[in-house]
C-alpha cells in the first residue's frame, strides 16, 4: 500500500515523547512490512528529520511580538485569532501536499487540532480515511486555548462520522466515541505497545547507571519516565518518596523526562529531597531502557481515563513492578495485585500504602514484574500494533 500519513501536530518522530515512539514505530512498522508511508507535516520530511528553521530555541522577533500580543490584547480575542491562524496553517500545508496525497491509496491521519483539510481531501479522490484518534481536544488542559469548544467539538465529532475507520487508543476512549454517536462498529481499540529485545540490559549497564547517580545497592528506586504534564501528578509521587523517608526507608527516586518541571522542583525543594530525587531531563529513546531498569519500582500517579500511556508498556517490557492510579485505561492492562498494584486516583493516602507494600516484599515486586513482561510480550509488542493497523487499512482500501 501507499499510504499518505498526516502529522499536523508538533511531534517529532525522532523525539522522546509518548506520541514520538508512536508515530516513528508505526511509520517503521509499516514500511518494515514493505509498504510506502509517506509522511505529510509541517515540520518533517519522509524521513522524520526536522527542516524547519522557526528559531524556537532562541530569540526571535516573531516570537517576541506573539508575547507582546498576549499581554496587551483580551485573552477572548486571542484565542478566536490563534485557532483561525491554527486552522489556516494546517489548510496551507496539506493543500501543498496535496498532489502526494491524491496518489496515495489511502489517508491516515494522525488526528490534530483544527485538521479538517484531511477530510476533504479524502472526500474529493474518494480515499479510504482512517484516523487514529488520541484525545477529545475540546476537553484538554493542553488544548485550553481553544475558542467556542462546544463548536469545535461538533466539528471534530462530525470529522469522525466521516472517516472510514477510527483507531481509539483504549477501550475507554472509544466508549466515550461511542457516547457522541459514533458508529461502534468503525471503532477499533489499538492499545500502545513496546519494542521488547531492547529491555535485554546487561546488569552490568544498569550498576553503573546506578552509581553515577549516587545510588547504593541498599537503596530502592521508585521512578517515572514520560514527558512530565500537570496530569502525571508528580505531587504524589514526590509527597510518597518523603514519607517513606520519614518512616527510615532507604529509598531515592528517579524521575526520567522533560516537560513542565517548575512545580515539581518547588515541591522537592519544599520538602527537603533535592538529595534523594534524580531529575536526568529528556533522554534519547536508546536510552530509555537502562534508566527503566535501573528502577526497582515504576509508578504512573497520574494520568487521564482514556489515554493509553507507553510508559506502561514500557514498564512492562522492563519486568519492573508498576504502582499505578487506577484509571479506566490503565485498569485495561493492570490486574489489581497479579501483574501490577493500582491505587485509588488522587489519593496520596492510597499511594503512601500500596507502595509501602511494594518496598516491604521483594517477592511480591518480582511476581508482578513477571506476570507484566509476560502479558506485554504476549499481547502489546509494536509488532502486534502494526499487525493490526495494517489490517485495518488493507480492509478499509478492499472495503471503499
Amino acid at each position: 500500500m501507499n499510504i499518505g500519513y498526516i502529522l499536523s501536530e508538533p511531534v517529532n518522530p525522532n523525539g522522546t515523547s509518548g506520541a514520538s515512539v508512536h508515530v516513528s514505530k508505526i511509520i517503521e512498522g509499516l514500511r518494515n512490512k514493505g509498504h510506502k508511508v509517506n509522511l505529510f507535516s509541517h515540520n518533517y520530511n519522509f524521513d522524520g528529520v526536522s527542516n524547519s528553521n522557526s528559531g524556537v530555541n532562541g530569540f526571535s522577533f516573531k516570537n517576541l511580538f506573539k508575547n507582546s500580543v498576549k499581554k496587551i490584547v483580551p485573552r477572548g480575542i486571542v484565542r478566536p485569532f490563534k485557532n483561525y491562524l491554527k486552522y489556516r496553517r494546517n489548510m496551507r500545508m496539506l493543500n501543498g501536499w496535496e498532489n502526494g496525497l491524491k496518489s496515495c491509496d489511502l489517508i491516515y491521519e494522525r488526528d490534530g487540532v483544527y485538521c479538517f483539510k484531511s477530510q476533504k481531501l479524502a472526500e474529493k479522490y474518494d480515499l479510504p480515511y482512517i484516523i487514529e484518534c488520541n484525545g477529545f481536544f475540546w476537553e484538554e488542559q493542553m488544548f485550553d486555548g481553544l475558542a467556542f469548544k462546544k463548536l469545535y467539538k461538533r466539528r471534530h465529532v462530525q470529522k469522525w462520522k466521516s472517516a472510514d475507520h477510527l483507531i481509539a487508543v483504549s477501550g475507554e476512549f472509544k466508549k466515550k466515541m461511542v457516547g457522541l454517536g459514533i458508529d461502534e462498529g468503525k471503532v477499533s481499540v489499538l492499545h500502545n505497545g513496546v519494542e521488547m529485545d531492547v529491555y535485554e540490559v546487561p546488569s552490568k549497564k544498569i550498576t553503573d547507571l546506578r552509581n553515577s547517580f549516587g545510588f547504593s545497592e541498599n537503596n530502592v528506586v521508585i521512578g517515572f519516565i514520560g514527558h512530565i504534564l500537570p496530569w502525571h501528578r508528580l505531587d504524589i509521587l514526590v509527597e510518597g518518596i518523603a514519607q517513606l523517608n520519614k518512616g527510615g526507608y532507604p529509598v531515592k527516586g528517579l524521575i526520567v523526562g522533560g516537560g513542565k518541571l517548575d512545580k515539581v522542583f518547588n515541591e522537592v525543594d519544599r520538602l527537603g529531597l533535592k538529595e534523594n530525587i534524580v531529575f536526568t531531563g529528556a533522554v534519547p529513546q536508546n536510552q530509555v531502557p537502562v534508566h527503566i531498569k535501573a528502577m526497582d519500582i515504576c509508578t504512573i500517579p497520574g494520568s487521564s481515563s482514556y489515554n493509553s500511556p507507553v510508559k506502561l508498556f514500557n514498564y512492562g517490557a522492563a519486568g519492573r513492578p508498576v504502582l499505578a492510579t487506577n484509571r479506566s485505561s490503565i485498569t485495561e492492562i493492570i490486574d489489581d495485585g497479579r501483574n501490577g498494584l493500582l491505587f485509588y486516583k488522587e489519593s496520596q493516602s492510597s499511594f503512601n500504602e500500596q507502595l509501602e507494600e511494594l518496598l516491604k516484599d521483594q517477592v511480591l515486586r518480582k511476581e508482578l514484574g513477571k506476570n507484566i513482561r509476560s502479558d506485554i510480550e504476549k499481547h502489546h509488542t509494536w509488532n502486534d500494533v502494526v499487525d493490526r493497523t495494517e489490517k485495518i487499512l488493507e480492509s478499509s482500501v478492499k472495503h471503499k
